[in-house]
């Protein structure tokens, strides 16, 4: 027995002496700007994996502003102040109203919205409405891939298992290390993965963690019908919120969302198919369709053929302008309210009155200013909200992707679609596509399209630090590997940086009610797009 036990013990040391070397040695081939700023990253930090964003070169800068100029404000050019950024947290407190330094004048109080797109996109078809945003800070919604996925399939709870997820990151760690090199040649990585150093630096975030990871256990517990419920309840959300857009976009006299409807779905492998007509038939169950072609019925549309299995397109997914918050922000105005810049600092309120206080600071003030509302919707991200002991209301950890802007080179006569997803999570958004043809290297004549990438899952602290926006190399190189493999065009990456949406102790973006005239929106997936409309009916609800 002692023998057996001295073999099993020399033969996981030798593994894991050789994962170390496979570690030391890896990099990826490629030749390209990002290969590059990859491979000085991996010398850096090739036990960690987590790389500080790829900024764009003046060149690029200036292509996105002579071709693409309504996009130029997406790109982050400074990488200091980007990252400086990162670091601002401004926690809201919630007090009683008779703490307000200031009496409260109810006939001129107001429907406010603070933070992000749940908050502005929910309050936009409401009259007189007070908008603040925090134009400090680099939120997780100019990382999305603006893709509104409005299925229970997409957006209910996951039911993968934290237990599962743990055992095979700490697999991962200290036997199965993914080698970046392999990442590049194949495009398939582990898209779910965990920031060990983040954790390890912070360890006073570990009860979160821990927390949140008992309470995702539970739920992926759940029997079959409670599943079932849980599906047509978020279904039903889903379907409310299409409505709702719908009409936001005909009131934006049809700039707010993308026509023609729907996105493409590729399956590269027999187990992404797989999952792929598993999704479909669920659609069926909520009256959704998928419709399934093949790689040449794509090609005789596109002009080109992706290397892959099988195609479905959600015919109902829509993506929203990357101009949102301008096209709202005048549509505010138009309807008699305004836009501040400001951060949000204190809120008044009590549950046996109706409405209540804000306090707030507009953007280079040192002053402090009081607005009082009828309703208040908080969409603020990582932002703490604090109640009156100082302890937060919510946990939440980062769900961190990574999320880039590059250039694809696409010939002639050949198109992509608006959006693409290039199996598991890796998103391509089309933003725009250059006005006239340019000459490749090889004499033909190419369209240079500007698009935004997105991928994966790293789980994160949520803390407010300069390496905020560093993301997981394994992500991002098998997302542009992926994207390059699929859909066999050159890809020009401009910008990568990590962007961290919130994964929340309910599993799922939804509206808290902190008080009757006053709900929270937490957790965020993919921005917090898709969910975001129901704080409309909060807004509308009775007292």
């Amino acid at each position: 027995m002692a023998a057996f036990v001295r073999g099993i013990a020399l033969t996981a040391g030798t593994v894991g002496a050789m994962n170390v070397l496979i570690r030391l040695k890896d990099g990826v081939d490629g030749t390209d700007r990002f290969a590059e700023h990859t491979n000085r990253e991996h010398r850096k930090h090739p036990f960690s994996g987590m790389h500080s964003p790829l900024f764009p070169t003046e060149e690029q800068v200036e292509i996105v502003g002579t071709h693409f100029p309504n996009y130029l404000h997406m790109l982050p050019t400074d990488l200091e102040t980007f990252k400086k950024q990162q670091t601002i947290q401004s926690p809201v407190s919630l007090l009683p109203l008779a703490r307000c330094p200031v009496p409260m004048d109810r006939t001129e109080a107001s429907i406010i919205a603070v933070g992000g797109p749940p908050a502005l996109i929910s309050s936009a078809l409401e009259k007189k409405v007070v908008y603040i945003r925090d134009s400090r800070k680099h939120p997780a919604s100019k990382g999305a891939a603006n893709h509104i996925e409005s299925d229970a399939p997409t957006e209910a709870p996951t039911t993968y298992p934290p237990t599962r997820f743990l055992a095979n990151q700490i697999f991962r760690t200290c036997f199965g290390y993914v080698a970046l090199r392999s990442v590049e040649k194949t495009g398939h990585f582990p898209w779910r993965t965990l920031n060990w150093t983040g954790w390890i630096k912070h360890p006073k975030e570990w009860p979160t963690g821990i927390r949140i990871a008992l309470l995702f256990q539970r739920e992926t517990m759940k029997d079959s019908q409670q599943r079932e419920k849980q599906m047509a309840d978020v279904a039903e959300k889903c379907r409310d919120g299409e409505a709702f857009y719908n009409e936001l976009n005909e009131a934006l006299s049809y700039q707010l969302l993308s026509d023609p409807h729907g996105s493409y779905y590729m399956a590269r492998n027999l187990s992404e198919r797989v999952e792929l007509e598993t999704t479909g038939h669920l659609l069926k169950n909520e009256d959704r369709l998928m419709e399934f072609e093949s790689p040449e019925e794509f090609c005789a549309e596109y002009g080109f053929t992706p290397q892959v299995e099988l195609i479905g397109k959600k015919t109902h997914d829509r993506i929203i302008s990357a101009d949102y918050e301008s096209l709202i922000g005048t549509h505010l105005e138009r309807n008699g309210g305004s836009v501040i810049d400001g951060t949000l600092l204190t809120v008044y309120s009590d549950e046996t009155s109706t409405g209540g206080m804000i306090e707030y600071r507009k953007k280079g003030s040192a002053a402090s200013e009081f607005l009082p509302f009828s309703k208040l919707l908080l969409s603020l991200g990582s932002q703490p909200i604090l109640d009156s002991s100082g302890r937060s209301l919510f946990d939440l950890v980062s769900a961190r992707g990574v999320s880039t802007l590059a250039f694809i080179y696409v010939p002639q006569e050949q198109k992509i679609p608006p959006l693409v997803v290039c199996g598991d999570t890796n998103h391509v958004t089309v933003l725009g596509r250059q006005t006239d043809p340019i000459p490749g290297e090889d004499g033909k004549l190419y369209y240079r399209y500007l698009v935004r990438m997105t991928s994966g899952a790293c789980i994160t602290p949520n803390c407010a630090e300069e390496d905020s926006a560093d993301y997981d190399a394994s992500i991002a190189v098998g997302l542009i590997a992926s994207v390059r493999k699929t859909l066999g065009f050159k890809v020009e990456v401009i910008v990568a940086y990590g962007c961290n949406r919130h994964v929340s102790q309910y599993g799922e973006t939804r509206w808290h009610p902190l008080h009757p005239d006053i709900a929270a929106q937490v957790g965020a997936g993919g921005g917090g797009f898709t969910r975001g409309s129901e704080g409309a009916k909060f807004l509308t609800s009775a007292d």
